[in-house]
């Protein structure tokens, strides 16, 4: 399950599909906003320190890494954002 998060409720909206997705027995990889690079650093720090890698990830970059994350053969990609960003 792949998670592209927005910058606002950037633990919220994380957090939440996370779980579900935990819950219902897959691995997630998450895409944190470029717009929130402290908590999205410290977000994956705590990931890191919790999860195997194997089981969930924490992607950081910019705007070309979210584009490469969303082109992954995905089972599911959650996306919280505008419909045009969402066309990219």
């Amino acid at each position: 399950v792949g998670v592209i998060v927005p910058w606002n409720y950037p633990l919220y909206l994380a957090v939440g599909p996370l779980v579900a997705s935990l819950a219902a027995g897959n691995r997630t990889m998450i895409k944190m906003s470029e717009y929130t690079p402290h908590t999205s650093a410290l977000f994956k720090e705590l990931i890191e320190a919790s999860f195997p890698e194997d089981l969930v990830s924490v992607i950081n970059g910019e705007a070309d890494v979210a584009a490469d994350f969303s082109s992954r053969p995905f089972d599911h990609l959650l996306f919280t954002g505008s419909t045009s960003v969402g066309k990219l």
